[in-house]
């Protein structure tokens, strides 16, 4: 899955910097993500073992997101 914003595709794994200038810069990942221990890496975010809320769905964890 690769994701394109302003004429630039990136794959979900590749963090986006983002600046304030004379302020701070922070990675950050699309929908679906988060930014890996390493600070450097987006991983897939499981919503499966995150979201049952109780229920008997079943779930599949997919990248960027779950199929119920």
């Amino acid at each position: 899955i690769l994701l394109s914003t302003n004429n630039i595709t990136i794959a979900p794994s590749t963090p986006i910097h983002i600046a304030a200038p004379n302020v701070y810069y922070r990675c950050d990942c699309p929908n679906g993500f988060e930014l890996a221990q390493n600070g450097h890496t987006c991983v897939d975010i499981d919503e499966c073992t995150i979201r049952k809320g109780g229920c008997s769905d079943y779930c599949f964890n997919s990248q960027g997101g779950d199929i119920k």
